[in-house]
């Protein structure tokens, strides 16, 4: 009997749990509202392929709702600009946006060739 109680119990531990994480919830608090330590969740989703596949997808689910307030705080940068490092954020992730500085310049030319090219200019600007 013990051993049927545990079960239905740890069955409504993993339900707790998947339901903390779709509500965006950390994975610490989840297991917290659970009543189940971080290291069962852990040797969980190791063990049970597919109660991991179930908080991935709970996990996975909120992820729309991240990029739409990032969005909105990325629209936010151009009145208020508190939010313009969201604005750089949502460019850099979702915009397709490359940061110039961020760039690596690949120099193909040498230090003498260019050089001699700009004491060419020089020269033909007088």
């Amino acid at each position: 009997m013990a051993k049927k109680l545990r079960k239905f119990t740890t069955i409504a531990q993993k339900a707790a749990i998947i339901e903390s994480l779709a509500a965006n919830t950390s994975i610490t608090a989840a297991c917290k509202a659970a009543g189940v330590t971080p290291t069962s969740y852990y040797n969980w989703i190791d063990n049970d392929p597919e109660f991991a596949t179930k908080c991935r997808a709970a996990m996975n689910s909120r992820i729309h709702v991240m990029k739409d307030v990032a969005f909105s705080n990325a629209l936010k940068s151009s009145t208020d600009p508190r939010y313009q490092t969201s604005m750089l954020a949502w460019m850099n992730n979702e915009g397709g946006w490359v940061n110039p500085s961020k760039q690596e310049v690949k120099v193909t030319t040498s230090l003498e060739e260019l050089s001699a090219r700009a004491v060419e200019q020089f020269k033909a600007m007088k």
